[in-house]
């Protein structure tokens, strides 16, 4: 590895511009930045060396048409149950225990339906994440859903059923889109 201090560097440049444009590519290469959208779904760049991988697993409920949903604390709209994964927990695991958290149900896992790449910008941490979103199609083996007061979650709230023939993708917090084409894929297999 090269290692050099820039005041030194700067001696053996006889021409200001030939410092300044080193200068310039040096910033530029520790500088990369990514676009990634905003909690409240705002584009924003943001430096690729501060970005964290988050891999997180969601689940979809669907119970006489309608969908188990959470609510946003922060910006009010609809998520589905679910949750970042922990560094050494299964993926299974984190997806039972996310949704036991935010809606209070037990669930039976049925299938992995869907994945998402994502680069997104939490606003309230002011943090970055390149994230994994994975999508399960559960069943719901309880009914009795938690009341807002006893939901474990510092992000969302109020666990309750919605029609599907209501939802729209601007009711989601953050890609309504692709959260309704994987809600098709469980109705429509």
């Amino acid at each position: 590895m090269f290692l050099f201090h820039l005041t030194d560097v700067c001696s053996y440049f006889e021409n200001e511009t030939l410092w300044i444009h080193f200068q310039t590519i040096l910033y530029q290469k520790n500088m990369d930045v990514l676009k990634c959208k905003t909690l409240y779904g705002e584009e924003k760049e943001f430096p690729k060396a501060k970005f964290k991988f988050r891999p997180s697993v969601y689940a979809v409920i669907i119970r006489e048409n309608n969908l188990l949903t959470v609510t946003s604390k922060r910006t009010n709209t609809l998520m589905l149950p679910g949750g970042g994964i922990d560094i050494g927990e299964p993926i299974e695991k984190a997806l039972i225990r996310e949704v036991i958290e935010e809606t209070g149900l037990e669930i039976e896992i049925v299938k992995f339906i869907n994945f998402k790449e994502s680069l997104f910008y939490y606003d309230p941490l002011d943090e970055a994440f390149h994230s994994f979103l994975f999508y399960y199609h559960c069943n719901a083996l309880t009914t009795q859903l938690k009341a807002d007061s006893e939901v474990i979650d510092y992000e969302c709230s109020t666990p309750q059923w919605i029609s599907l023939d209501t939802l729209k993708p601007e009711h989601f917090n953050n890609f309504g889109e692709a959260v309704l084409k994987t809600i098709n894929m469980v109705v429509h297999p």
